[in-house]
């Protein structure tokens, strides 16, 4: 939401932003999660870790890959992914292997948001595993 408003404001849109400017940044975030939450997290469906710390709530998992341009391709879509929904994500990048942790740092929940981009990036692993299996 911020992004928008700082690019809005830099580049002059007049895009509908629905930001009311009286309250704080994060009371307007919170309208956007409000009918979203909680989200109730399958772990052994999803292969995804739901943790909890003194951060908040998290979902985390690794991927492996038998070779860099597959752990490359893996990475480039990831980061196109979160450049498009203007999410901020922690990825750790460990010789073969790439730890993905999601949550909401406005609200320090999970929403529907980090299940969409979950879901994306074990389809992105899924085409890599067929690609591989070829």
């Amino acid at each position: 939401m911020l992004n928008l408003i700082i690019e809005n404001l830099i580049n002059k849109n007049e895009k509908n932003l629905d930001f009311n400017f009286s309250k704080s940044i994060k009371e307007n975030i919170q309208k956007d999660y409000d009918n979203k939450l909680p989200i109730e997290i399958n772990e052994s469906e999803s292969g995804w870790d739901n943790i909890t710390d003194h951060h908040g709530e998290k979902l985390v998992k690794t991927y492996s890959f038998q070779n860099y341009q597959h752990m490359l391709y893996f990475i480039n879509e990831y980061i196109k992914k979160i450049k498009t929904l203007h999410k901020n994500a922690a990825m750790i990048v460990d010789k073969m292997n790439v730890q993905i942790t999601l949550f909401t740092e406005e609200i320090m929940q999970i929403t529907e948001l980090d299940l969409d981009l979950a879901k994306y990036l074990d389809e992105i692993n899924s085409d890599i595993t067929f690609i591989r299996d070829l």
